[in-house]
């Protein structure tokens, strides 16, 4: 190899690396917008109430709700465990909105509930705060063990 071929070398491998460099500041450096949040199709007032997790969906069913406007908001919600032999511990929160729609004070934690099987449990919740026009509860699988 000539001292020439060597320098050539040199250079052209350098130029790679220079042109690798750039192509990576040009990539990394570009923005994207962000995505457009699709808009929800399902009518508000055909919104479930009673929101189920989906691995309690079969083992557990609404018997029957009762709503009592208040003030303050009243609901019971008696719920059925269909297993046959465990008995379920479930989590659950209800959500107080206003006539606009929208939750009242801050979202409540999770309570417990042991559901025997095969048996009725009564849940009763009532808003803390007398604007309360409707309600959401949210159930889900025990996260407590």
């Amino acid at each position: 190899m000539t001292e020439t071929t060597m320098k050539r070398d040199a250079i052209s491998r350098w130029m790679m690396c220079l042109l690798a460099s750039v192509m990576v500041i040009a990539v990394g450096g570009c923005e994207y917008a962000p995505a457009r949040a699709e808009q929800d199709t399902l009518d508000r007032d055909l919104y479930p109430k009673i929101a189920l997790h989906e691995s309690l969906r079969g083992d557990i069913v609404v018997a029957d709700v009762v709503e009592n406007a208040g003030p303050p908001y009243r609901v019971t919600v008696a719920l059925r465990s269909k297993t046959s032999t465990a008995d379920r511990l479930v989590q659950y929160r209800f959500i107080y909105l206003d006539s606009s729609g929208v939750p009242i004070g801050e979202t409540p934690g999770w309570l417990s509930e042991r559901m025997p099987a095969r048996t009725e449990t009564f849940i009763k919740s009532n808003a803390l705060d007398y604007g309360a026009t409707d309600w959401r509860m949210e159930i889900r699988p025990s996260r407590d063990g």
